[in-house]
């Protein structure tokens, strides 16, 4: 007989649509994962719970079957990993389990090339780099960004396959070859220039109601190509033209018509000229140039 056993577990109700029952999943499939509820029977069997409900409400024919009928084996009397749901979920094979040994797993990153980005677990305060084939090679040489951006506040965005870890905090620890490694507690993932939020100051620029006033760069809205500032304690969205990113800061650069070879290319703010209105950008073979404040992004 058909009940709304299922739906109560995911919290939605029996009209949801997929968005929604979608969106409850991931919430409490983060809330109750083994691996943040370290020997939690309790936890472990709500895991399971909520992801034997997701398996049947996320696909169209078996929710119109429990609809329909109510409790329905599905699985054919061989019982159902609740990984297997999560990791089909998050896009990964298993996301929490190990790389090479304990300290490492690996994910699918944004642009769906099939690459891993690898988060390394660190439990000792040795700091090593490690291959793909679990040998230890010596420590390697700190990039010249690192004196400048090491330990920087960051928020964690615009990852697809890896939801949980937006809008998580950070700080950076390590950088090259256009990637930041973040350490979010003993987590430390290895990410792309473009999933990285770093929160700069800044100083607001030609815009009469908050000319000069101080700010923070807490997000980014890609669709309006608009940074998401605090000030004064209130949200606004302005654009790179009315944002002077405080000294320091590491930055994309776009947008150049004249020197197209530069497009892509990331450097550090070394200096903000006021007399021209351009940043002073250094690049990763030490050379320098004057570029237009929405030449470059964060």
């Amino acid at each position: 007989m058909p009940n709304n056993k299922l739906y109560q577990v995911l919290g939605v109700d029996k009209n949801a649509n997929d968005q929604e029952i979608k969106k409850a999943y991931h919430k409490l499939a983060m809330k109750y994962h083994p691996d943040k509820n370290k020997d939690n029977k309790e936890a472990e069997d709500k895991f399971k719970e909520i992801n034997e409900a997701y398996e049947i409400l996320s696909n169209k024919k078996k929710r119109e079957m429990y609809d329909e009928y109510g409790e329905v084996n599905f699985n054919h009397g061989h019982p159902m990993r609740p990984n297997n749901v999560y990791d089909k979920f998050f896009g990964e094979t298993n996301p929490f389990s190990a790389f090479d040994d304990d300290n490492f797993f690996h994910v699918k990153n944004n642009f769906g090339t099939g690459m891993g980005t690898k988060f390394v677990f660190s439990t000792s305060g040795i700091r090593g780099v490690h291959n793909l084939n679990g040998m230890n090679r010596k420590q390697k040489k700190q990039h010249k960004f690192m004196q400048f951006i090491n330990n920087k506040k960051v928020t964690i965005r615009n990852l697809r396959n890896n939801l949980s870890y937006n809008d998580m905090q950070g700080k950076i620890i390590d950088y090259g070859d256009k990637k930041l490694t973040i350490a979010i507690g003993k987590r430390k993932l290895k990410l792309e220039f473009d999933n990285v939020l770093q929160n700069a100051g800044v100083t607001i620029y030609n815009l009469d109601d908050y000319e000069n006033k101080k700010g923070e760069i807490i997000g980014f809205i890609d669709d309006f190509d608009k940074y998401k500032i605090k000030v004064d304690d209130k949200f606004i969205g302005l654009s790179p033209s009315n944002v002077i990113i405080d000294n320091n800061n590491l930055v994309k650069i776009r947008n150049i018509e004249s020197r197209k070879d530069l497009n892509g290319k990331i450097g550090l703010i070394k200096e903000y000229d006021s007399a021209s209105n351009k940043y002073i950008i250094m690049i990763d073979d030490n050379r320098s140039f004057k570029l237009k404040i929405d030449n470059v992004i964060l």
